[in-house]
C-alpha cells in the first residue's frame, strides 16, 4: 500500500465542502381580503397562525377575529412564539395590581 504525502492529505481534507445551512422557510405578501377567503372561521385563522405562523395569540376564547385580521395586515405587531416566556405567578394575599402600581409609583 502506497502512503501520500502528509501535505496530499491534507489538501484533500480541505476539499470538502462545508454542510449546508437548513433552508429557510419561504414568505409570502397576503392582503387581509384573501387571507379571509381562505380562512373563513375564526378557528382556522387561529389555528394557522398558531400551528403554522408560530405567532402568539391570547387564548382562542379571548382573542378576536379583529385582532387576528389586524395582525394578518400589519396594524397590530406579531410576536413570535420563541420570543414568549411563560411563567406562573403564585397566589400571594394581599397582592394586587393596584398595590404593585402604587409601589412602583412610589420609587
Amino acid at each position: 500500500m502506497e502512503q501520500q504525502p502528509i501535505n496530499q492529505i491534507q489538501s484533500q481534507s480541505q476539499n470538502v465542502a462545508p454542510p449546508r445551512p437548513p433552508p429557510q422557510p419561504q414568505t409570502m405578501s397576503i392582503n387581509a381580503a384573501s387571507f379571509g377567503a381562505k380562512y373563513a372561521s375564526k378557528r382556522e385563522a387561529y389555528r394557522f397562525l398558531t400551528s403554522e405562523a408560530h405567532i402568539y395569540l391570547p387564548a382562542y376564547e379571548t382573542v378576536t377575529i379583529f385582532h387576528m385580521r389586524d395582525i394578518v395586515a400589519g396594524r397590530r405587531r406579531m410576536i413570535k412564539q420563541e420570543d414568549v416566556k411563560v411563567t406562573s405567578v403564585p397566589f400571594f394575599d394581599g397582592l394586587s395590581i393596584e398595590k404593585m402600581l402604587e409601589w412602583a409609583a412610589g420609587r
